[in-house]
């Protein structure tokens, strides 16, 4: 037997294990893991990354109600700023996405852990690292934007065309998602569910 064909077979008996392991899972024994305490940690998380961005946001929109005259800014500038933003907000989206799922992915082919009580606490941990890097990427997009507008407001160009606000919309959508994914016992169990167990 060659060296390559040995390294083969062991790499098909590690993944042969670890699937026979996952396979072990179930969702009702998952439950048992999501104490109020662990879902806590998910939704504090969850919270202060929509919170910072929440934070930046009122600040623009506060600077914008004031009137503040500082020194113009070009309005081509904040126009190449604006598209940028949309470009990078539709792909932040995007890309957000597939990381998440790719993550799952990853946690089954990479795993070494036998034990089921392991795999459970294994499961959570990516469950929560896929969760952040969701909500970071989209963060990112959403803090994008807000410079943008943060620029445009200081720089009087939202006081003559109000438009420009609409890069505010990068942070909307970071924030629909943040709503819509808010990590309660139940949305947890959904991803176990539909990323963990269906994939097995």
């Amino acid at each position: 037997m060659t060296w390559q064909a040995y390294i083969n077979e062991q790499l098909q008996y590690y993944n042969d294990t670890a699937m026979n392991s996952y396979q072990q899972l179930s969702e009702h024994e998952f439950e048992r893991f999501l104490t109020p305490e662990v879902v806590r940690v998910f939704q504090i998380i969850h919270s202060a990354l929509l919170g910072g961005a929440t934070m930046f946001a009122f600040v623009v929109l506060l600077l914008h109600a004031q009137h503040i005259d500082n020194e113009p800014v070009d309005a081509e500038v904040v126009t190449i700023m604006s598209i940028v933003n949309a470009l990078f907000a539709v792909g932040a989206f995007g890309i957000s996405h597939i990381l998440f799922e790719r993550m799952f992915n990853n946690q089954q082919q990479n795993n070494s852990i036998s034990s089921t009580n392991s795999l459970y606490e294994q499961s959570l941990a990516t469950i929560r690292a896929a969760m952040i890097v969701r909500m970071a990427i989209l963060e990112g997009a959403a803090f994008f934007g807000l410079v943008v507008c943060l620029i445009a407001v200081t720089g009087g160009v939202t006081q003559q065309e109000p438009a420009y606000l609409f890069n505010l919309a990068s942070y909307f959508l970071f924030m629909l998602v943040g709503i819509n994914t808010f990590p309660t016992k139940n949305a947890l169990l959904d991803i176990f569910r539909k990323n963990i167990l269906k994939k097995i």
